[in-house]
């Protein structure tokens, strides 16, 4: 529940701290529920005060209330946290799908990282293969960083070519991670 503290206290100011308890302590129990009931005695509960207590405040907190104890600003506020739900719930239900079409699974994010998933496992699999000795092993180097003269791309063309200098043998899992070509 919002609760916009200049609006409150300029419409409070004139409440004892007991009333300004119960008011707080109403307005929530009407967000959490929806509503309150019409009935001195669950009210005086929801305000966690006596009924004589309550039936002393009363007239005052009823001020901020409209007929059958309904407060437009809550109503307002609950109106617009239903239609941001909604929003959010319509947006969601779309998921992950490309375009935005919703509903099928057809085209989904998901199932185009299953197809990468098999397709780098299969890749893997092959590099795994154990090679015979005679066959001389050719170290790749990772690919540079593009020249465009910042720092940035200067420093990552260097941490790369120290990153291959530094292998000797060209690990499978650089497929996975971004160091070779898919």
């Amino acid at each position: 529940m919002p609760l916009y503290v200049a609006d409150y206290l300029a419409d409070t100011g004139h409440l004892t701290t007991a009333e300004h308890g119960a008011y707080l302590l109403l307005i929530m129990h009407y967000w959490k529920n929806g509503g309150l009931p019409d009935d001195d005695g669950k009210l005086a509960r929801i305000a966690r005060c006596s009924v004589r207590d309550w039936l002393a405040m009363r007239q005052t907190l009823s001020e901020f209330f409209g007929e059958g104890w309904t407060h437009g600003r809550i109503e307002h506020e609950l109106a617009t946290s239903l239609a941001a739900y909604e929003r959010r719930a319509r947006a969601g239900a779309k998921g992950g799908s490309r375009g935005g079409s919703g509903g099928g699974s057809k085209g989904s994010n998901a199932e185009a990282m299953l197809e990468q998933c098999s397709s780098e496992t299969g890749a893997l699999q092959k590099l795994s293969q154990p090679q015979s000795q005679d066959t001389p092993s050719r170290k790749k180097e990772p690919p540079r960083a593009r020249d465009t003269g910042t720092v940035q791309d200067k420093a990552l063309g260097e941490a790369s070519r120290s990153f291959a200098a530094r292998d000797s043998f060209d690990h499978p899992l650089r497929l996975v991670h971004g160091g070779g070509a898919r």
